[in-house]
């Protein structure tokens, strides 16, 4: 690479180390790297996209422990033993089993927590460093346990517990279950995950394999022959960039005539160091990780991935998150926000897992800023897809923003969620969504707007005459149907004929919105859906006649 992404030294000081950012995944290792400085009280400096570091600070400083701390901090709360904690808690708490249903679920949740392999692994490792517990054994009869002796039950979980509170065994156990579940979805197969070195202690591991080879290279003032593929810093003691799940490539593999043996893909320490703390720049999304790749400064990639942030969106679900975070990055900047990319690693069935690039260009960047108040009016709506007796709901935002991120027309969807019986009024958003983000000119947007509106209160007007008493409701259930069927295939003129019967039967004149601007087939699936939604709506609020109006 030309331009170098860390140096040793800058200008005329031999007293520092300068990183720089590069490729999403590394961005999410400086991001990571960042926290472990602050953390360890590392002296350091941002200046936009350039990290300097103090060599003296980096040198002394413990980072394994610093490195293991961050990495419980960031992960613990999606670990199964926190959960399980939590429901050690409200055992405890209780003075008699009020549903023992719920109860012996909880106790086996209890027991599957500390009988993953995982865990197990971590008590061998415990067992070698000389620190004694009886989780394993107290676990054991808490499985053999009938439940039925409340008393007896607790006081193995409160041993369990107690012993579980022990600084050492929290750590060991948590960084085991993480390491398993989240570390190894972006890398694997050195350090602490290396298969020769689960059983040994996590934190002596990474200093002896990785963090003692970054200090010689500080200190080292030997000549090297050999280049870093990411900083082209010289130093022989290269890692294959083979540890990185579905990115690396094995340099072994390299050694071969197709590639000139050149192993070339390998790097020097400190840059591994740096892509083993991506993980502390990714954010938890189920079972998913998510990196919002906002590139152009380093302190900007640090608040686009803020933990705390994160945990204030209340709505998890992969679009709706970067939606929301891009949405804060803009308020933030006050500015207009190029291209973002969102980098997702996706744990599959298999436990294999595989990244995908959400590039949020400014198309969609425009839509979400201009859609902010139906984006938010829809955030908790569901629909049930499903049946009374197995029901299936699926959340109306993930669905909209699943259609905006592949540019797919809204139509469909609200067709479909007609069918299931959605409410008109979040169907009604939706179709406003539609209309701000395939017109291009402000003017029009609103006019359309405005007349969506209008045609909605032609259809309330109906709706309202139809029940007064003197029309049959079920009648009017027909005619909406028919009038879904006639827009759902763009047919006009059965629309209209539908549309005259209808006026006719009711004694009104038809609306000169049916008849005026109708241009093209979207502007008749607009027109024909904000009836049939107003036919099927409540009445709306005032807020949303004034946002109608453009107030």
């Amino acid at each position: 690479m030309n331009e170098k992404h860390h140096e040793q030294g800058s200008g005329n000081s031999d007293s520092e180390v300068i990183v720089r950012l590069d490729t999403a995944l590394f961005n999410a290792g400086v991001v990571g790297l960042v926290n472990i400085l602050e953390r360890g009280g590392i002296q350091h400096q941002i200046n936009r996209d350039q990290l300097t570091i103090s060599k003296a600070d980096l040198i002394k400083a413990d980072l394994a422990a610093l490195y293991v701390e961050a990495i419980i901090d960031r992960y613990k709360e999606t670990t199964r033993l926190y959960t399980s904690m939590s429901k050690m808690n409200s055992i405890l708490d209780m003075k008699k089993v009020d549903d023992p249903k719920q109860f012996k679920e909880n106790i086996k949740y209890i027991v599957g927590s500390f009988v993953q392999q995982s865990v197990l692994t971590g008590f061998e490792v415990l067992k070698a460093d000389g620190i004694e517990n009886n989780i394993a054994e107290n676990i054991s009869k808490l499985k053999e346990d009938t439940f039925e002796n409340l008393e007896a039950t607790k006081s193995l979980i409160r041993e369990i517990y107690n012993d579980f509170e022990k600084e050492e065994i929290q750590k060991t156990l948590y960084m085991k279950n993480i390491m398993y579940t989240k570390i190894n979805m972006i890398w694997s197969g050195i350090a602490f995950l290396h298969k020769n070195q689960v059983k040994f202690n996590i934190t002596k591991v990474l200093n002896d394999r990785l963090i003692d080879s970054i200090r010689e290279m500080l200190i080292s003032g030997k000549k090297q022959k050999k280049r870093c593929c990411v900083c082209d810093i010289e130093c022989d003691n290269l890692q294959s960039l083979s540890f990185i799940q579905n990115l690396g490539i094995d340099d072994g593999k390299k050694k071969s005539p197709f590639w000139n043996y050149k192993p070339d893909l390998s790097a020097c320490p400190l840059c591994t160091f740096i892509y083993t703390c991506a993980p502390l720049g990714f954010n938890s999304i189920d079972q998913d990780l998510i990196f919002i790749n906002e590139n152009e400064t380093i302190d900007g990639l640090i608040n686009a991935n803020s933990k705390r942030e994160f945990d204030n969106i209340e709505n998890k679900s992969r679009f709706s998150v970067i939606t929301q975070l891009i949405l804060k990055e803009m308020a933030e900047k006050k500015r207009e926000l190029n291209n973002i990319e969102v980098l997702i690693n996706q744990k599959l069935s298999n436990d294999k897992t595989r990244y995908s690039l959400n590039v949020v260009d400014k198309r969609l960047i425009k839509i979400f800023t201009d859609c902010k108040i139906e984006l938010n009016s829809i955030s908790k709506n569901k629909v049930n897809i499903g049946n009374s007796s197995k029901p299936e709901w699926i959340s109306v935002l993930e669905t909209v923003l699943d259609c905006l991120f592949y540019n797919k027309a809204l139509y469909n969807t609200i067709h479909k969620f007609l069918k299931y019986g959605a409410y008109a009024n979040t169907l009604m958003q939706m179709l406003m969504i539609e209309i701000k983000r395939k017109k291009k000119e402000e003017e029009k947007v609103q006019n359309n707007i405005k007349r969506a509106w209008a045609v909605w209160n032609n259809g309330q007007e109906v709706k309202n005459r139809f029940n007064d008493g003197s029309k049959n409701e079920n009648k009017l259930n027909g005619i909406v149907i028919k009038l879904q069927n006639a827009v759902r295939s763009e047919n006009r003129e059965l629309f209209f004929d539908i549309l005259i019967r209808l006026y006719s039967g009711i004694n009104m004149p038809i609306p000169s919105g049916f008849l005026n601007g109708i241009e093209s087939d979207d502007d008749f699936k607009e027109i024909g859906l904000a009836f049939i939604l107003g036919l099927l709506g409540e009445p709306r609020k005032e807020k949303e006649d004034k946002e109608g109006k453009g107030e």
